[in-house]
């Protein structure tokens, strides 16, 4: 008698719809002070306009230019009359933004996380749990946030976070400390610190006078994991690329971390904006993972308008209906090429309708060869998607018989060679020899990847 076998484990799933969850504004959360757009400047110390002024990171953006971008708004700082940030905004909710996010930054500059209750609807922010202590590297969080255009950094959940602890240090005692978002080795400095609640420490980019809060001893653990929460700032979309690309990182290391509910609704419907998941079938997992890893994500994007992400083995597209849409027919194309084994491939009785909102084609002659010998270099230089559209044996001719003459495409070339064995049906394999000059051997293609040259 044979057991059943148990279901497979599900992940917890991404994508949920928002409508369960309180709505909680960050004016609301954090007190944001009444601001009028005409109040422009942001009063700053001297080493808050020194610490906005500089790199996020090595290769990044300044802060200010940064936070700049993000909201929407242009802001210059400088010593003025009243030295701070001058904020051009177009509207109150900008300039709090703004101002909410240069604060944000120089409080961690300080070592001063964020607290954000997990599982409210943010308008502007998205609040995904991470599992304890999860690694990021120096600079890792400002640097995606650069790229995705948002601001990324650790937060804390104000119900769980460990109450602060404080040590007793002495010259050259190996220990972290808190800065640009992660922890950094250095040494405690033997001189002396100018408050009493500061501490001398250096670090491989210079010595530092930093709080006592925002130091530890080297390898220590905090009580309850650490920092457990990601805060993204920024606008819908582009919170969207930096979450599906957190959600791929973490996953690929923990397949069954949840997010939360917040971090699933964040990415759920909302007016015409939703995400689309995509799994592809079994017969297509093994060729669409080896693509997923290199050519499919730098092809995709930039042809279907949507925001898209590729966590385990499944894809997603963040957008409207159409970029939606188009999306999902570009994902259903691409199935079909990883399960015929060759990118681009496609077929016309399986072609889905909604591409037809999305794509144009056209007939020419030895389609084959142009396929081959061009496309890659289109979809990078156009930014659009390729696909070779034939039926199960070659459009282009009919089947090859023993001697025919054909070109095959290897190793970067096309190479005339002549046909050995047959296919035994139609759009089958073929044997063609070929030959350099001085050696000859054979290989074995599908029909349909043949050309005459004739």
């Amino acid at each position: 008698v044979g057991s059943t076998p148990a279901e497979e484990e599900v992940p917890p799933a991404l994508v949920a719809d928002a409508e369960a969850l309180e709505a909680l504004p960050l004016e609301e959360e954090h007190g944001f002070e009444a601001v009028e757009v005409s109040n422009k400047v942001m009063p700053l110390e001297p080493w808050e306009i020194e610490s906005l002024s500089e790199p996020l990171g090595n290769g990044l953006p300044k802060a200010q230019s940064h936070v700049a971008q993000v909201v929407g708004a242009r802001i210059d700082i400088g010593w003025g009359e009243m030295p701070g940030a001058t904020i051009e905004a177009a509207d109150v909710e900008t300039l709090r933004r703004a101002r909410y996010l240069l604060r944000l930054l120089l409080e961690e500059r300080a070592g001063t996380l964020p607290k954000l209750q997990p599982g409210k609807r943010r308008p502007f922010c998205t609040v995904l749990k991470m599992p304890p202590d999860f690694p990021f590297a120096e600079g890792e969080l400002h640097q995606l946030g650069a790229e995705c255009g948002v601001v990324a950094m650790r937060a804390e959940d104000p119900e769980t976070v460990a109450k602060p602890q404080a040590f007793e240090f002495k010259p050259f005692d190996e220990v972290e400390t808190f800065f640009g978002g992660t922890w950094c080795e250095g040494l405690i400095g033997p001189g002396k610190a100018g408050s009493a609640d500061g501490v001398i420490v250096v670090t491989a980019d210079g010595e530092w006078e930093v709080k006592r809060s925002t130091v530890r001893p080297k390898g220590f653990v905090p009580e309850g994991g650490g920092p457990s929460l990601v805060a993204l700032f920024g606008t819908r979309q582009k919170r969207a690329q930096a979450h599906l690309r957190l959600a791929a990182d973490v996953r690929a290391k923990h397949p069954m971390h949840d997010f939360g509910e917040e971090a699933a609704a964040a990415l759920g419907p909302e007016d015409d904006w939703a995400t689309t998941e995509f799994f592809p079938e079994k017969e297509a997992n093994a060729r669409w993972e080896y693509w997923q890893s290199g050519h499919l994500p730098k092809a995709l994007a930039p042809a279907v308008g949507a925001v898209l992400g590729f966590v385990g083995g499944a894809a997603y597209a963040s957008g409207n209906f159409e970029e939606r849409s188009c999306a999902l027919s570009a994902f259903m194309m691409v199935e079909q090429a990883a399960k015929a084994g060759d990118w681009g491939s496609a077929f016309p009785n399986r072609m889905p309708a909604e591409l037809s909102d999305c794509s144009i084609e056209l007939k020419v002659p030895n389609a084959a060869y142009l396929f081959k010998t061009f496309a890659q270099d289109l979809e990078t230089e156009f930014g659009v998607l390729i696909f070779h559209v034939k039926e199960d044996a070659s459009a282009e001719q009919g089947p090859f018989g023993m001697g025919d003459t054909v070109s095959v495409y290897q190793q970067g070339s096309w190479m005339e060679g002549m046909i050995m064995e047959p296919a035994a049906e139609t759009g089958g394999q073929v044997q063609v020899m070929l030959s350099d000059g001085e050696s000859s051997w054979t290989v074995t293609q599908n029909e349909a990847d043949l050309w005459s040259p004739t």
